[in-house]
């Protein structure tokens, strides 16, 4: 395997999986479905429903003293489309982080700002991603682990390509990805707030240079496309997107489209290999695997909750919520409602098509969903493909899925060629 395929995982990310307590919260559903029979609403978040320390980043919410957690589909889904009500606006603190960003605004700003982007996300985008770097990068992690009989899947090939594919999409030479992996990380990192400054430089100088080689000679990537459009005022005038507008693109797209496909993926992997007649099915018929990713997405998705700030007095299912109340919308909690779904907690990829929350709702639905399924799909053919056979490694310890806001297999052990 190359120097520049070797990400790892560093002090800033394990202080954030320390607060999302890995290892302590396991299974969800229990809890939620005991809280679920009282209502749909409950004041306290995540951590305090879970009678754990702290859950999820909270360097990038803002903070209030009023808070709750919403499990319901139909409840969750109502907040999410309220937008004039529920703001994205409670993730202003990552502006200090990324600069503008597409998670921090309501409309009509956030509109205006997402069509600029969408053109880099279309369907016809993905298909040159997959050929151009995708299928090489997956090809390259298979040649690696060709030799070896076992392998943790999870940090040997999931947690490698996302990273990669979504930095050659900027424009980030592939030399350049692993620092920039790491820039990311750190900036998020809560318990060392000078090394966070820090990082936040070094990605604010290497990304303002990028940006001024492309105002001067563009390319495809995306990078080029923010660098040379113009965005639409609300009063109709124009303005070329300032460098910390565009750096607030990369920041949030950087780290989203790193950071979440390969939990998915891990999550997706294991649950086959926990169950062989399933996995021998989609080995035979890979018309399954776009409902394994689906079932994956229901199921187990890798953000729990998304977070809103309510800008008025108001009530969800009839709780009333004062002003400044931060409500978590848990899509975990959402996608397992069985108002909506018949069996909820089985993973069942042969269950009737619906839509499912595990990329959001309403006008914050995640700009990067295609990219995603296309990157789940392609790197779980290829690994079949290569590996038809594998199986959960008996001898190593028995993995799990664990977190309370991020969610992750503690490890995807195989035999690669039993």
């Amino acid at each position: 395997m190359t120097q520049t395929l070797e990400i790892g995982i560093n002090e800033g990310e394990r202080e954030r999986n320390r607060h999302n307590a890995l290892g302590v919260v396991n299974e969800l559903h229990p809890r939620f479905d005991e809280l679920r029979e009282r209502g749909d609403v409950h004041r306290g978040n995540m951590a305090e429903l879970f009678g754990v320390a702290s859950s999820g980043p909270s360097l990038l919410m803002r903070r209030s003293d009023s808070h709750f957690t919403v499990l319901g589909y139909e409840t969750a889904d109502a907040a999410f489309r309220r937008h004039e009500v529920f703001s994205s606006r409670v993730y202003e603190e990552t502006v200090m982080t990324w600069g503008p960003n597409l998670l921090s605004m309501d409309e009509p700003e956030h509109r205006r700002y997402r069509m600029l982007a969408q053109p880099a996300f279309a369907n016809k985008t993905m298909q040159d991603w997959e050929s151009r770097w995708l299928v090489p990068i997956l090809d390259r992690l298979i040649e690696g682990l060709a030799h070896a009989e076992r392998a943790d899947l999870y940090m040997g090939y999931c947690a490698l390509f996302p990273a990669h594919t979504i930095c050659s999409s900027f424009g980030i030479g592939e030399s350049d990805v692993a620092p920039m992996h790491d820039w990311l990380l750190r900036m998020l990192n809560t318990s060392d707030p000078e090394d966070a400054a820090r990082a936040g430089r070094s990605f604010a100088e290497y990304m303002g240079r990028v940006v001024r080689e492309r105002r001067a000679d563009p390319n495809d990537d995306v990078i080029s496309l923010l660098a040379n459009s113009e965005l639409v005022d609300e009063d109709g005038s124009r303005h070329q997107l300032t460098d910390d507008e565009i750096m607030g693109f990369a920041g949030l797209m950087l780290t989203a489209g790193s950071g979440t496909t390969y939990r998915s993926l891990g999550i997706m992997l294991l649950t086959l290999l926990q169950r062989p007649a399933l996995l021998e099915k989609v080995v035979s018929d890979r018309s399954l695997v776009p409902q394994v990713i689906e079932e994956t997405l229901r199921w187990d998705p890798p953000l729990t909750y998304f977070s809103r700030l309510a800008t008025r007095d108001t009530e969800l299912d009839g709780v009333p919520m004062p002003k400044g109340t931060v409500v978590d919308l848990s899509v975990t909690a959402a996608n397992h409602d069985p108002r909506r779904w018949e069996d909820p907690h089985e993973f069942d990829p042969f269950r009737p098509t619906q839509p499912h929350m595990g990329f959001g709702s309403g006008p914050h639905f995640c700009i990067g969903n295609q990219l995603a399924r296309m990157e789940l799909r392609v790197a779980l053919n290829r690994l079949l493909d290569a590996f038809p056979r594998m199986q959960l490694d008996p001898e190593a310890p028995e993995p799990f899925v664990t977190g309370l806001y991020f969610r992750m297999p503690t490890a995807v052990p195989v035999i690669l060629n039993p």
